[in-house]
């Protein structure tokens, strides 16, 4: 009886609390990271440059953590977004997703080179846009219906 007690104990906790996802040690990509992530789950980014364009999945309530604007990059090697919003997410982005430590860099886009939010309102802190470029709108970041804080 005390071993079911435990194993409730933790589930609930996790189901509350989210669970903590590694970058690099669990996967070696922030997107794979994103992609097995749950509502209210952590993926904490260690210091590194990462070459990605990340597609947000559709889960609101990530809280995407890098380790310092100093050191945790993510750079889109001019090939899209940096991170991309998309219209399929529904608006259900809101303001309990978290983005917070890093510098965004060399996204290349027609709208948004380092972040492009269509209908989403995520939280962004700590966050540096560097050296991005859309050849229509929002070289730093493209927000269409959003609110990002």
């Amino acid at each position: 009886m005390k071993n079911v007690t435990l194993i409730s104990i933790i589930l609930i906790g996790n189901i509350i609390c989210g669970t903590t996802i590694h970058i690099p040690q669990d996967y070696p990509t922030i997107q794979e990271g994103l992609n097995t992530a749950n509502q209210l789950d952590t993926v904490l980014v260690d210091a590194g440059l990462y070459v990605e364009n990340i597609t947000w999945p559709y889960t609101n309530g990530i809280k995407l953590i890098g380790s310092g604007e100093e050191d945790c990059i993510i750079d889109g090697n001019q090939n899209g977004s940096v991170i991309r919003f998309e219209e399929d997410l529904g608006g259900i982005i809101d303001s309990t997703t978290l983005i917070t430590g890093f510098t965004i860099q060399n996204g290349a886009a027609t709208e948004g080179g380092g972040m492009r939010l269509w209908q989403s309102s995520p939280t962004l802190t700590g966050v540096t846009f560097s050296d991005n470029f859309a050849s229509s709108d929002g070289g730093g970041m493209y927000s269409f219906q959003s609110n990002p804080t």
